[in-house]
């Protein structure tokens, strides 16, 4: 089934604004799609999703990956350090 909506009853949203006010732009910003914040704004206009908890999610999940890039990070330094090789970046 087809449906007929007029471009007058379509809202104008500006997305950015939308991504601010829901936290996207605070915990991932630059690294969201367009296409994401607007299956958000769908989902909430719907009243099929809830975007505050998939941001939170998202957020759950970028600290994850910023833990877990720390320790490779600290791993990879101490087995360096370990086989002689200096970490320290000297310019000059």
């Amino acid at each position: 089934m087809e449906a007929n909506v007029s471009p007058d009853a379509v809202p104008e949203v500006n997305l950015s604004e939308f991504a601010t006010l829901i936290g996207l732009e605070q915990i991932a910003s630059g690294r969201y799609s367009v296409l994401l914040a607007a299956n958000l704004l769908g989902g909430a206009l719907s009243g099929v999703q809830k975007p505050a908890k998939i941001v939170h999610e998202i957020e759950l999940l970028e600290k994850m990956n910023w833990v877990s890039s720390s320790n490779r990070s600290r791993t990879v330094t101490h087995r360096l350090r370990a086989s002689g090789i200096s970490t320290t970046c000297r310019t000059g």
